[in-house]
């Protein structure tokens, strides 16, 4: 049974245990989206101990990465990240395919193992939410209520 297992582990990115290993990856992207970032779920380019199952995110890899997918060669694979600069990310393997002008027979083998996570923000300092900044009245208020429209005369005086 062990030698199985073993044997399982070693047939490369289509066999079961890398299926698995992928299908828990998108478990823990789902219930605990930290996970991406702390196990750099998707980013192969990135050191990391964590096995994902060669999932791969098409919007935060290099070029170099995705000419490395089967069925991508280095022009594709460099027409994608142009196109993700210019135009955003991608949401779909369908979206990907119109976009980048791909076979569908290169994007069907690719659907396993592409990930379409959105952007991570770039690290700085945290931004107070709007509803938390305090925000005067009116333009040219002090903050008090009324205090731009004429002070006591407003308040009847």
């Amino acid at each position: 049974m062990l030698a199985r297992l073993r044997g399982i582990a070693h047939r490369g990115p289509s066999s079961d245990a890398s299926r698995l290993r992928r299908e828990h990856a998108r478990y823990l992207l789902y219930h605990y989206p930290s996970a991406r970032g702390e196990l750099r779920i998707g980013r192969p380019d990135l050191p990391r101990s964590y096995d994902d199952g060669g999932l791969v995110d098409v919007n935060s890899v290099s070029d170099e990465v995705l000419a490395r997918l089967p069925g991508l060669n280095t022009a594709q694979a460099q027409h994608v990240v142009f196109d993700r600069r210019l135009r955003g990310p991608y949401a779909s393997t369908e979206e990907l395919a119109a976009r980048c002008l791909l076979a569908p027979a290169v994007t069907d083998s690719l659907r396993e193992v592409l990930l379409f996570l959105p952007p991570e923000p770039p690290p700085g300092p945290p931004v107070a939410p709007a509803s938390l900044v305090e925000m005067p009245d009116e333009p040219g208020s002090d903050g008090r209520p009324g205090a731009s429209r004429g002070g006591a005369a407003a308040a009847g005086g």
